[in-house]
C-alpha cells in the first residue's frame, strides 16, 4: 500500500475511534448533571468537529469530500432540487416495502397505537431529523469517510449508472457499528442496508445533500411506524 494510502486509511480509522469514544462517553453520562439536556447539540457538533480539525490538520478542507456550501441563495435552491428529486425517487421505491416488512415484524413483537402529535410537532421532529442527525451524520460517514476511503478503494463498479467502490459497504458497516456501539441493541446493526443507499446516493451526486434528505426521511418514517405498530 503506498504511503498517501496507508495516511488516508490511518486518519479514517484515527477520526473514527475519536468520533465513537467521544458519542460513547457523552451517551454514557447522559444522565449525569447537564449531558442529557445538551447530548442534542453534542453528537453533531462531535461528527462535524472531528473531522474538520483532522483536514485542518492535513491542509484540507470538506470541499473536497462533497461538503460545499454555494455562495448564492438562488445556486443553493437549483443545486438542492435534484438531490430533493433523488431523495424522494428512492423514499418513493424503498419506503412501501419497508413499511411492508415493518409491519409484518411488529405482529411478532407488539402492536401499539397512532401516537397524536400536532402538524407543528412534525414539522420539528423532521427539521430536527435533518439539520440534527442526517446532515451531521452524513457530513461524517458520507463526506469525510467514504471520501477518504474512495482514495484507497477508487469506485470501479457500476450499480444503477453509478461507478461504487468497496468503500460504500466498508462505510456502511462502519456506519452500523457505531449506531451499535452506543447502545449495544443488535437492531441498531439494521441501518448498515440503508447506508448502502446513502453511499450509492453520495457517488451519484458527488455531494451528501441527497443522502442527508433520503436518511432524514427514513428516521422520520421509522419514528411515524414505531407509534403505529408499537
Amino acid at each position: 500500500m503506498e504511503a498517501d494510502q496507508k495516511k488516508n486509511v490511518r486518519d479514517v480509522v484515527i477520526v473514527y475511534v475519536i468520533a465513537l469514544v467521544l458519542l460513547k462517553i457523552f451517551y454514557e453520562l447522559r444522565k449525569v448533571w447537564f449531558f442529557g439536556n445538551i447530548l442534542w447539540l453534542i453528537v453533531p457538533l462531535v461528527f462535524f468537529l472531528v473531522p474538520y480539525f483532522a483536514l485542518r490538520w492535513r491542509g484540507d478542507s470538506f470541499a473536497a469530500y462533497g461538503v460545499s456550501l454555494p455562495e448564492k441563495i438562488k445556486e443553493a435552491f437549483l443545486e438542492a432540487r435534484p438531490a430533493l428529486r433523488l431523495a424522494l425517487l428512492a423514499a418513493l421505491i424503498t419506503f412501501p416495502p419497508f413499511t411492508f416488512l415493518f409491519w409484518t415484524w411488529s405482529k411478532f413483537i407488539h402492536f401499539g397505537g397512532i401516537m397524536k402529535m400536532t402538524p407543528m410537532a412534525w414539522v420539528s421532529i423532521v427539521i430536527f431529523q435533518f439539520f440534527y442527525v442526517a446532515l451531521p451524520e452524513e457530513l461524517f460517514y458520507r463526506g469525510y469517510i467514504l471520501g477518504k476511503l474512495n482514495k484507497v478503494l477508487p469506485p470501479v463498479l457500476p450499480v444503477l449508472k453509478v461507478r461504487v467502490g468497496f468503500g460504500v459497504p466498508v462505510t456502511a458497516v462502519l456506519f452500523a457499528f457505531g449506531h451499535f456501539l452506543i447502545n449495544l441493541s443488535p437492531t441498531r446493526l439494521g441501518v448498515f442496508f440503508p447506508a448502502l443507499i446513502f453511499g450509492w446516493m453520495r457517488e451519484k451526486t458527488g455531494g451528501i445533500l441527497a443522502s442527508a434528505i433520503y436518511h432524514a426521511l427514513c428516521n422520520v418514517l421509522v419514528l411515524v411506524l414505531e407509534q403505529l405498530f408499537f
